[in-house]
């Protein structure tokens, strides 16, 4: 578990025993969100809903069931981390990913404070998460 590593790599003080303590706390909720023949999760109605996409986009790399598909995303404004774990996932795999988003521009002249700015900020988001994993991203339209 990442809190217990984290923990461990502290020096002694109140946070690396604070650190610890919620370790374990984590540990038992995860224990007792795990359906009765120890598989996390999967019939648990106690377990995160979003612990289903970090889980989902580990399924992909292993399926590769997104290998040479077209994949298209709409109506987002934004994406949760383990959303984009899943597009990563896709974008690496798939033969091509369209992601529609809603903005005037793509360019934020408004310094951030713009109606679209947390849009155009995604969008530059995914851009940049593609090409540091070697995807082309292609010319896009507004």
């Amino acid at each position: 578990m990442e809190l217990e590593k984290t923990a461990a790599a502290m020096g002694e003080s109140t946070l690396r025993r604070k650190t610890g303590e919620l370790s374990l706390i984590m540990g038992a909720f995860e224990a007792a969100a795990s359906d009765v023949t120890g598989n996390q999760g999967n019939s648990s109605k106690f377990i995160d809903p979003t612990d289903d996409l970090t889980a989902l986009a580990e399924r992909l790399l292993e399926s590769k069931i997104a290998v040479g598909a077209h994949v298209f995303v709409d109506s987002f404004k934004g994406f949760t981390a383990p959303e984009l774990e899943v597009l990563r996932v896709l974008m690496r795999q798939a033969t091509q990913v369209t992601i529609a988003l809603c903005a005037d521009s793509i360019q934020d002249t408004s310094g951030g404070y713009g109606l679209f700015s947390q849009v155009i900020h995604t969008a530059a988001h995914l851009r940049d998460m593609a090409r540091e994993d070697g995807v082309s991203v292609a010319k896009y339209n507004i």
